[in-house]
Order: structure tokens, then C-alpha cells, then sequence
């Protein structure tokens, strides 16, 4: 995993940082500057060799690489680092950044995701964009990033892996299929399926993200032609 430090240049208040670049090594744990590691290969995943042996950098790239070496000679000033840190935070395959007590979001962990989906009819099929809630914040189940920065409250939430995985079990045992990014099932008995998460303390939406009213779950029949929100005696959605 390709890391940076950031270290602060001078140790006086206001001083500017540099961003010191290592890899952990998942044989030991240990971390290794970059500088200190002597060739890279051009593959993908990037490899590389380190005290006589190869080892295989996920993540990013050359260019990444590159760039993280001559991030010791910039200099990057405490109010750029939220900047910094949020930017990085949203790029696939990015570096994980270190920073020091007093600058770095506190970090919120073993806290257990309140899930919730956005639900919508197509071709017979009930399909469901997933998505995990802490607190505030919420990301969807499938994106591959471990935590979740809340700019404003300056939190980052670890995700509960183990939780989420559990959740999603549940989903499966009431008859949905992961395809691709979505869960699907046949229509038949959509209607009480929904009514079921809701009252299990799921969040269920809409296509525009309008919150389904509770108890309004009847039964659920549609038509060629009709629209979702236009489904005969069946599914509330609104304010």
C-alpha cells in the first residue's frame, strides 16, 4: 500500500508540511520509503523489488509513483491539507495520507450501518441501488473505499465490513440477486418485499431519491407503458 507521511518541514507554528511517500510491506508490516525502494516495473499492478525480493504494489500506477517522490520537495501549508486529503479521498487508487494529531479527522469506527436502497421497477424486475448510511454520511456497497470523510464534521468512518456483509445477506435471503452493481428480483411479491425493509429500518426511496411512506404497500401490478410513480394501488412515494 503507497502511503504518505506528512511531516511538518519547520517545527513552528504555521510551518508548511512535505509529504513523505512509503510503501508498507504486507510481508512484515513494515513501511519502506520509496526513495529506498531501487526499481519499479512498468506492469499492472506495478512491482517491484526490495531487499532481494518482488512485491506487488494495488493501487497506483507510475504516474502516481512519480509524482509521490517529488511530493518531498513541495511544500504543502495546514489550511491545503483538508483540501489535499478530500481530493485524495475521492480518486480511485489514490495514496492513503498520514497526517498529525491535531490536523488528522478523528476517526469514528465499530459503528453499525443503517442501510437503505433506491428502489425502481424495469423490464418485470425490482432493482435496487444499495447503500450504507454512518450516520450522515453514506456510500454505496460496492465502492471500494474503506471509510468515509465527513468534510464538515471532520469524521472519517471506518466501514463495518463485517456488518455490511450481513446486511447484504439478509437482502438475498428475501429473494435478491446481485447483478453488477445493483440487487434485483422478480416483481412478484416487490410490494410486500419492500414493505418488509421498511419496517426492518431500511431506508427505501424512490427514483429522485422520494421517500417511500410507510404503510402505504399494498399490492403492486403494472403495465406496459406505465411509469413507476403511476403503479396501480400499490407503492407511495413522496414527501
Amino acid at each position: 500500500m503507497l502511503e504518505l507521511t506528512a511531516e511538518q518541514k519547520v517545527k513552528k507554528k504555521g510551518g508548511g508540511f512535505k509529504l513523505v511517500p512509503s510503501v508498507r510491506l504486507k510481508k512484515d508490516g513494515k513501511d519502506v520509503l520509496l526513495s529506498n525502494i531501487p526499481v519499479f516495473f512498468q506492469t499492472s499492478p506495478v512491482l517491484f523489488i526490495y531487499d532481494g525480493h518482488l512485491f506487488e504494489l494495488p493501487g497506483p500506477g507510475l504516474s502516481w509513483i512519480r509524482a509521490a517522490l517529488k511530493s518531498e520537495k513541495i511544500e504543502i501549508f495546514p489550511k491545503d491539507i483538508r483540501d489535499l486529503l478530500v481530493q485524495t479521498e475521492s480518486l480511485p487508487g489514490s495514496p492513503k495520507i498520514r497526517l498529525p494529531e491535531g490536523i488528522a479527522p478523528r476517526t469514528i469506527q465499530g459503528l453499525f450501518p443503517k442501510p437503505s436502497v433506491i428502489a425502481e421497477l424495469e423490464k418485470g424486475l425490482l432493482k435496487v441501488q444499495v447503500l450504507m448510511n454512518y450516520e450522515d454520511m453514506e456510500i454505496d456497497w460496492h465502492d471500494p473505499r474503506s471509510s468515509v470523510l465527513d468534510t464538515e464534521k471532520w469524521k472519517k468512518f471506518k466501514r463495518n465490513k463485517e456488518a455490511e456483509s450481513e446486511i447484504l445477506t439478509g437482502l438475498v435471503a428475501k429473494g435478491f440477486r446481485q447483478k453488477d452493481r445493483l440487487f434485483q428480483r422478480d416483481i412478484k411479491g416487490a410490494a410486500g418485499v419492500l414493505s418488509e425493509l421498511a419496517e426492518e429500518g431500511w431506508g427505501v426511496q424512490g427514483r429522485d431519491r422520494k421517500p417511500f411512506r410507510k404503510g402505504r404497500i399494498t399490492e403492486l401490478s403494472i403495465s406496459s407503458g406505465i411509469d413507476w410513480f403511476d403503479l396501480e394501488g400499490g407503492i407511495s412515494f413522496g414527501e
